[in-house]
């Protein structure tokens, strides 16, 4: 669910079928793999100095990398080729989370700008930028009636989202502690937390 205290944070995604693999590598290459060979199939500079977050598309068609520190363009390249598509370019700091939509055509980040922004995959294109967080923004879940999206932020707030709505709702939870990590359960009814001391609640 989380990161170990003192342990960097390596990020990986696997597609849907488990056919193909991304990591990267302590030089900020993403390199993506073959699981049905073993065989690299291509590598790319994902950042200048960190990647922190990869996604495919739920098809495996598309890879995202997010960028860390202060560089803030999120990379798109083509799964199969290796080609490198656009760039989703807004985010004023590093992008933490990354959520494609079920039909692939959009893609959430979360920032440390305290913003979530919704892209149109194919143009590259914002459709919208989610305000209401006051700190870093660090995790994304999509509910599963693929219209409800969930963010996380550093003070523990974790505000829900009517994507389809021209206002986002209002957060309707805060948790009041420190958290390591968090997510929804499958059913999309509870929130699963793991604080500082490995309470999971």
């Amino acid at each position: 669910m989380g990161n170990i205290i003192g342990v960097q944070h390596v990020p990986f995604a696997a597609t849907a079928e488990m056919t193909t693999a991304a990591h990267v590598s302590f030089d900020s290459f993403v390199r993506v793999v073959d699981l049905t060979t073993g065989q690299e199939k291509w590598k790319a500079k994902g950042a200048e100095q960190r990647v922190t977050a990869l996604a495919f598309s739920p098809e495996g068609r598309l890879l995202a990398a997010a960028p860390g520190f202060q560089e803030a363009p999120v990379r798109l390249w083509d799964v199969e080729s290796g080609k490198q598509l656009g760039t989703l370019e807004g985010h004023r700091r590093f992008v933490q989370s990354l959520v494609f939509w079920p039909d692939g055509k959009t893609l959430a980040t979360a920032s440390g700008d305290q913003t979530v922004r919704l892209w149109d995959v194919e143009t590259r294109r914002l459709l919208k930028t989610l305000r209401g967080h006051k700190l870093e923004v660090w995790s994304l879940a999509l509910l599963p009636d693929n219209g409800t999206l969930a963010s996380g932020s550093k003070d523990g707030e974790v505000y829900l989202w009517d994507t389809s709505a021209t206002r986002a709702k209002q957060a309707f939870a805060t948790i009041p502690r420190s958290i390591q990590s968090w997510r929804y359960a499958d059913d999309g009814e509870a929130v699963i937390t793991v604080d500082d001391d490995g309470r999971i609640e």
